[in-house]
């Protein structure tokens, strides 16, 4: 236990959660204002690296060993920052995306993580900036393909070190699965895609008019391709992973995504989630079980109760 405490830090909605022997020896970790702000200065080094180099020397510059994951925060800036004539990516972006291994990739997100959040933290207008970030994360998620919706998601949830960050990420999240292109692709998933146990060639054929209709691109595909036909597929370049889908990977999250709430009490979420994602529980493969469900239902048990009760009725649908 004491091994696990030196790698894994709790924040005390967690540690509610954790036996009372855990509870004792458990580091809590509080918010870190100096770290942020470096990261924040690198991002903008970074940034500003971006537009005064040409495109192969940042390239080479961003793929220095000793550079911190800034990649997708350096996008997200660009992003916002720019109109929207001068929103296409450059090639060389996913270039270096390319070349990221899974862990620097999971790095990347996470990094980006805290930049939206320290950003959200730091803006005076939140309510004018929320919708403003949220729609460049789903630019970045479903035009320019530089991440995807269930990685993006497992990080806000997963990822932040304090509850208040956790509580903004939470904000993020729920402005997120209330957004048109997750919902347009949950919709057409539950409403066409038969269950696999039910019907599984049916099943396989619609799950490729879904891929078609809602592609994920990979990195080497986007950087091969013009700027301006980034919306377009080349069906001889474009390889869909036809065996799964972006909806199922979101259910396990969606678990996380609820205990986490739970933990929280950020009560206002459940509806949003009942709402948008309670449909495709029905694609879930197991009910929702929760090991501590008597702590969670010590905070909310009329929520807890009737949040339960319902995704797991869906799972019979």
């Amino acid at each position: 236990l004491m091994r696990i405490n030196q790698v894994y830090t709790w924040t005390p909605s967690q540690l509610s959660s954790l036996p009372l022997t855990a509870q004792r020896t458990a580091i809590v970790l509080e918010e870190d204002t100096a770290k942020a702000e470096a990261f924040q200065r690198e991002v903008h080094t970074d940034f500003m690296q971006m537009r005064g180099q040409p495109e192969m020397s940042w390239m080479e510059y961003m793929s220095m060993p000793s550079r911190q994951p800034t990649i997708l925060c350096v996008i997200f800036r660009y992003l916002i920052e720019s109109p929207p004539e001068h929103q296409m990516l450059s090639p060389v972006i996913y270039q270096i995306l390319d070349r990221l291994t899974c862990r620097e990739y999971v790095l990347a997100v996470n990094a980006l993580t805290d930049y939206i959040i320290s950003q959200c933290s730091a803006e005076k207008n939140s309510e004018e900036f929320l919708p403003m970030m949220i729609r460049v994360l789903n630019m970045m998620v479903f035009h320019r393909h530089v991440m995807t919706f269930d990685r993006l998601l497992l990080s806000l949830v997963l990822h932040p070190a304090t509850d208040h960050a956790s509580q903004i990420a939470m904000v993020i999240v729920q402005a997120l699965l209330n957004c048109s292109e997750i919902n347009e692709r949950i919709d057409f998933y539950c409403r066409y895609i038969p269950k696999r146990d039910v019907d599984s060639t049916e099943h396989f054929r619609r799950l490729a008019e879904y891929h078609r209709k809602f592609p994920e691109m990979t990195f080497a595909e986007m950087a091969n391709r013009p700027p301006m036909m980034a919306e377009m597929i080349n069906p001889r370049a474009h390889f869909p992973i036809y065996y799964g889908s972006l909806i199922e990977r979101l259910l396990p999250i969606l678990d996380f995504t609820l205990a986490r709430a739970l933990e929280l009490q950020v009560d206002n979420i459940f509806s949003t989630i009942l709402t948008t994602c309670g449909p495709i529980y029905k694609f879930h493969r197991e009910l929702i079980v929760c090991h501590s469900l008597s702590k969670w239902l010590a905070f909310e048990p009329d929520v807890c109760f009737i949040v339960f009760f319902v995704l797991n009725v869906s799972s019979f649908v």
